[in-house]
C-alpha cells in the first residue's frame, strides 16, 4: 500500500461546534483524498476554552492547518463575544448598528486591537485571520435567509415556497432556515423564479450567480460585478446587511481563488453522513437524549420498586416474628425503625398488621388445637399432615383443596371399580356452592 506524507499546506481543519458536542475532520484541498476525522466530543460545548483545549491537544501550533469553519467558531477563535454584536467582524470594526451606511461604506478600520474589553473582544485570539478559510456554504445559507426573509408573504412565490418545501416547519420557512441541498434545488427550479416578483427574482438570480460565479468552484474574472449586482438586488428587496453580506461587500479580497477547493461544504457533508441533515441533527439527538433518560429513569423506577416490594414483605415477616413473641405493635415499630430507618413501614401500616397477623395466628392455632382434640394426635402432627403430606394451604381460616397430585391422578377409577365393587360408594361428593341471602361484604365473610 502507497503511504501518504502529510503536508499541512494541502489540509484544512473543519470543525464543527454546538451547545451539545464539537466534531473536527481533516479535509483535503482540492477534495482528492477522503475526509480524516480527528476529533468528536459529544459533552464539549461551543466554548472558547474547549476550542482552545482541543486545539491544544491536536498540537494546532505543530502542524498549523488553515482553519474552515462556520461564522462562530471562528468568533471564538478569534475571541470575539458570540452574537450578532455591534463589532461582530474579525476583520474590521464594521458597525452592525449603523444601517444608514450600509451598502455605502465599503471600508472599514481594520482590527488591530484584540484586548479583552475593546469593541466586543472578550479574549486573546487563538489563531490567526490569515489561517481562516470563510465559509462558503455558511455566507450561502446566509444568503437565502436573508432572501426569504424580506418575500412578501402573500405572493404567489411564498406559497410555492411552503408547497416546494412541505417537509420544513413554517417556522423554519418564515426565518429562511435551509440546507445546501434544499438550497441548490431552489435555485435549479423554474417554477420557483417565474412564481417571484420582479424584484424577488432579480434577487433570486443574482444568488445564483453569486453561488455559481463565485462562491463555487469556479471564479470567473467578472465576480466583482456578479457581487455587486447581488448587493444591489438585496438592498432594491429591502434586506438588512448581515454579516455574510458584508463579508462580500468590504472583504472580496480575503476569499481564496478557489473556493470550492477549501469549501467547508464537504466538512458538512461529512457530519451529515454521521448524524443526518444538518439542520435537525440536534433534534435527533435531543431526541435520543430523552427517549435516554426515560428508559433509564424506567429502569431506576422498575428497580426500586422491586427493592420496595421485597422489602415491605421482609418487614412483614418481621412483624408475625415479633407477634409470635409476645411484642406489642409500638415495641414492634420501635424495633424495626431502628434497622430499617427511612424505608422501614409506617406506624399505622405495621399497627394494622400486627393486629392481623396476630388474628391470623390465633384462628390458626384454635383450628389445630380443635382437629387435635377430636383426633387425639399433637397439633404439630396436623400441621406437617395439614401442610406436608396434604399439601393444603390456608385461604380465609379455610382450608381448600387443590389440584390433584401426581399420585392421586395415577389412580386408575376403572380399575378400581372393576377389582371392587363397592368403590363408588366410597365416594363422598358434595355442593361446592355456597348460597347466602345477602351478599358478603368481605372474603372472610363469605368463608366463614
Amino acid at each position: 500500500m502507497k503511504a501518504f506524507v502529510h503536508d499541512t499546506e494541502e489540509w484544512r481543519l473543519f470543525v464543527d461546534s454546538s451547545k451539545i458536542s464539537l466534531n473536527a475532520v481533516l479535509l483535503h484541498n482540492g477534495n482528492k483524498f477522503p475526509s480524516v476525522p480527528i476529533a468528536h466530543a459529544s459533552n464539549m460545548k461551543e466554548t472558547y476554552e474547549n476550542m482552545k483545549l482541543f486545539l491544544k491537544k491536536k498540537e494546532y501550533e505543530r502542524y498549523g492547518w488553515k482553519i474552515c469553519s462556520d461564522l462562530n467558531v471562528i468568533a471564538l477563535l478569534r475571541g470575539l463575544q458570540l452574537g450578532y454584536t455591534i463589532f461582530c467582524c474579525f476583520l474590521c470594526e464594521w458597525d452592525s448598528r449603523d444601517r444608514e451606511r450600509h451598502y455605502i461604506k465599503k471600508s472599514w478600520p481594520n482590527r488591530e486591537i484584540f484586548t479583552p474589553g475593546h469593541k466586543n473582544i472578550v479574549n486573546p485570539p487563538i489563531i490567526d485571520s490569515e489561517n481562516i478559510y470563510l465559509p462558503p456554504l455558511h455566507i450561502k445559507l446566509g444568503l437565502m435567509k436573508n432572501f426569504v426573509k424580506e418575500m412578501d408573504r402573500n405572493t404567489s412565490g411564498f406559497a410555492y415556497l411552503k408547497q416546494k418545501c412541505s417537509s420544513i416547519s413554517d417556522a423554519k420557512i418564515k426565518e429562511g432556515i435551509f440546507v445546501g441541498p434544499q438550497i441548490r434545488e431552489l435555485l435549479q427550479d423554474g417554477n420557483f423564479q417565474n412564481s417571484l416578483n420582479e424584484v424577488e427574482a432579480a434577487a433570486l438570480n443574482s444568488f445564483r450567480n453569486v453561488c455559481k460565479h463565485f462562491l463555487g468552484s469556479v471564479k470567473v474574472e467578472n465576480y466583482r460585478d456578479i457581487v455587486i449586482d447581488l448587493l444591489l438586488s438585496y438592498k432594491a428587496l429591502g434586506s438588512n446587511m448581515s454579516l455574510k453580506i458584508q463579508f462580500l461587500h468590504s472583504h472580496l479580497d480575503f476569499f481564496p481563488d478557489n473556493l470550492g477547493a477549501v469549501s467547508d461544504e464537504h466538512g458538512e457533508r461529512f457530519h451529515q453522513d454521521m448524524h443526518g441533515e444538518a439542520v435537525p441533527r440536534v433534534d435527533v439527538w435531543i431526541n435520543a437524549a430523552e427517549l435516554l433518560r426515560s428508559e433509564l429513569w424506567r429502569c431506576w423506577n422498575r428497580r426500586n420498586e422491586d427493592v420496595a416490594i421485597k422489602s415491605e414483605m421482609e418487614q412483614r415477616a418481621v412483624i408475625k416474628f415479633n407477634a409470635k413473641l409476645g411484642r406489642s405493635a409500638s415495641e414492634t415499630y420501635i424495633l424495626m425503625k431502628q434497622v430499617y430507618g427511612t424505608l422501614c413501614l409506617s406506624k399505622s401500616n405495621v399497627f394494622i398488621w400486627h393486629k392481623l397477623l396476630q388474628r391470623h395466628q390465633k384462628c390458626e392455632n384454635l383450628l389445630k388445637t380443635m382437629m387435635a382434640e377430636v383426633l387425639h394426635i399433637k397439633k404439630e402432627t396436623i400441621r406437617t399432615i395439614l401442610h406436608e403430606d396434604l399439601g393444603k394451604t390456608k385461604v380465609c381460616t379455610k382450608f381448600v383443596p387443590h389440584t390433584l397430585t401426581g399420585e392421586q391422578k395415577s389412580v386408575d377409577i376403572i380399575s378400581a371399580y372393576e377389582n371392587n365393587s363397592n368403590f363408588l360408594k366410597s365416594i363422598v361428593t358434595g355442593d361446592e356452592t355456597w348460597c347466602f341471602q345477602y351478599d358478603p361484604k368481605t372474603k372472610r365473610q363469605s368463608a366463614e
